[in-house]
């Protein structure tokens, strides 16, 4: 350790010790300097203090260089630049510099031109540490998010709304544009009898019936029903079941689709909810750090680090519009979630509940129109 902090520059060495609660005094030498700060760096607890004090950047870059074997050149952070600027690696790649952590060194690139590259560096000694700090496990609260204003439990709305679709689409016939898509006014009248009459309310049931092969396409491309009578037998819990694997499953390439890294997020995030009950809550940044610890296990960068708040709560919206989990909101933004009734049948087994004599569960699917008149006509 000493001989790789002898590479760090004397300024970042000064706000090093300062970060790592050591006193400087005028007279300190960078031998001493180097020792008292070594010194600290191998105290268990005195690591686990500053480690706790990253942002989120710095959390970002020092996992994908751990995963990268410790250096990375800015060619090799190409695949990052959606998640980095120049501008933003730079900064983050300077206040790390004065916690004494990584280091910038120039590597010759042997190519026809010949030239240097900058490269980040993680001090070797710091590997395995930030190995077993980034593939540690969250830390579990159960209770009731205190700051939610909103508490969201979907529980059939979403397979009614879907049975509204296909029943609309056998009563009537559909024909799908050039690209398709519905009909703009299709889906106007579709939409009407749905729990939302909006447009983003039918984009997630089409979707979900879409890829549950609900409807299918034919010659002249008009829309049939398809496999209702299948998806659709059973209880609630059974119909969700089908439904939720239908959503699952599908991941390609990592750059196949922009849809792919919600994909994985949702598998990993299932894992981890059905570990709970009905009574424990699981908040968003827990679930973020476990579905990370997992993929750090896996040693996936490039899936690791599209991990975030927001990927996790565009995961969440399957099980929740299923009726799986119920969700804390706080304004748009969930802040936990915790198993419904529902969900901990689909999710858990042998959580079924014995099921009461002389009772059945049925879906009922109109096959009638009802016309209103009001006292103008």
């Amino acid at each position: 350790l000493e001989k790789e902090l002898e590479h760090v520059f004397r300024e970042d060495l000064l706000v090093a010790c300062k970060k790592w609660g050591i006193d400087v005094t005028g007279t300190d030498t960078g031998d001493s300097l180097i020792h008292m700060l070594a010194d600290k760096m191998k105290d268990p607890k005195e690591r686990k203090r500053v480690f706790s004090t990253f942002t989120q950047l710095e959390r970002d870059l020092l996992g994908v260089l751990t995963l990268s074997g410790g250096a990375m050149s800015y060619d090799r952070l190409k695949p990052f630049r959606k998640i980095y600027s120049y501008g933003q690696l730079n900064q983050t790649e300077r206040d790390l510099r004065k916690f004494g952590i990584i280091i910038r060194r120039m590597m010759s690139r042997l190519t026809e031109y010949g030239r240097e590259v900058a490269e980040f560096k993680v001090l070797e000694f710091f590997i395995p540490h930030l190995s077993e700090f980034f593939e540690s496990l969250p830390e579990h609260q159960t209770e009731k998010p205190k700051k939610a204003k909103k508490f969201v439990d979907e529980r059939d709305t979403l397979l009614i709304d879907i049975l509204l679709l296909v029943s609309y689409i056998a009563k009537h016939e559909v024909k799908m544009t050039s690209s398709w898509e519905f009909p703009k006014r299709e889906i106007d009248h579709m939409k009407e009898a749905m729990s939302q009459p909006t447009d983003e309310r039918f984009e997630v049931v089409q979707k979900f019936a879409r890829k549950a092969g609900v409807y299918t396409i034919v010659e002249g491309d008009r829309v049939h029903p398809s496999k209702v009578d299948t998806l659709f037998a059973g209880e609630q819990h059974l119909v969700a079941r089908r439904l939720l694997l239908s959503a699952l499953g599908r991941t390609r390439a990592i750059w196949a689709t922009p849809d792919q890294p919600t994909e994985y997020t949702l598998t990993l995030a299932i894992c981890r909810i059905r570990q709970g009950n009905q009574e424990e809550w699981i908040g968003i940044e827990e679930l973020r750090d476990w579905i990370r610890s997992e993929l750090f296990q896996d040693n996936q960068p490039l899936k690791w680090i599209q991990v975030d708040e927001d990927r996790v709560q565009m995961a969440l919206e399957t099980p929740l519009l299923l009726g799986l989990i119920e969700a804390a909101y706080k304004g748009k933004k969930i802040l936990g979630v915790k198993l419904t009734e529902v969900g901990a049948r689909v999710l858990q087994e042998g959580s079924v509940p014995i099921k009461p004599e002389h009772r059945e569960t049925f879906f009922v699917q109109p096959n009638f129109e009802i016309s209103a008149f009001t006292s103008e006509m």
